[in-house]
């Protein structure tokens, strides 16, 4: 019989206050909401342990929280939860991503597992459709991956970009 053993949780936040984090929060639209019954984006990979892993699995987890927190200061909106208030004045619900104060039921809209194998290692990911699609995720993932090999912020992949005001032009 395989044994499982959980051994922490832990909330990752951005290193860096960004002007979108203290906002109160980003109230969803109504094309927003259209992919709120959408399954999360889930991926992970799978990597065989070596010797050199073995013996720094905690340093390797440590290594994997700093740089997942260096990433979300550039996607600062995946630190945000998705939130559902009651608005008792007119028997309505509202859905929105708040970044602290989280009043209401609430869903963070990335998450990520870190899960140690006999012989390997498997990071796996989910991100909420509402806040990206796969195209967005995988920019995400990447760059991730290249801040957690390169140790810097300095990074090869582009920024992302956020808001609605693409369609201004």
């Amino acid at each position: 019989m395989t044994q499982i053993l959980h051994i922490s949780t832990t909330t990752v936040r951005p290193t860096t206050q960004n002007d979108q984090l203290t906002a109160p929060k980003i109230e969803l639209t109504p094309w927003d909401l259209r992919l709120i019954q959408v399954d999360y984006i889930q991926k992970g990979i799978l990597f065989h342990k070596s010797a050199e892993t073995e013996d720094s699995n905690v340093s390797l987890v440590q290594r994997l929280k700093d740089s997942l927190s260096r990433t979300l200061n550039i996607f600062y909106l995946l630190a945000g939860r998705l939130v559902v208030s009651e608005n008792a004045e007119d028997i309505t619900v509202s859905i929105s991503i708040k970044f602290q104060n989280y009043e209401g039921v609430s869903k963070p809209l990335l998450s990520a597992k870190v899960t140690e194998l006999v012989d390997g290692i498997f990071i796996g990911c989910s991100l909420n459709h509402v806040v990206a699609d796969g195209t967005s995720f995988w920019h995400f993932f990447n760059t991730w991956a290249e801040i957690s090999c390169s140790g810097s912020h300095k990074i090869l992949q582009p920024r992302p970009i956020f808001g609605d005001n693409f369609l201004a032009g």
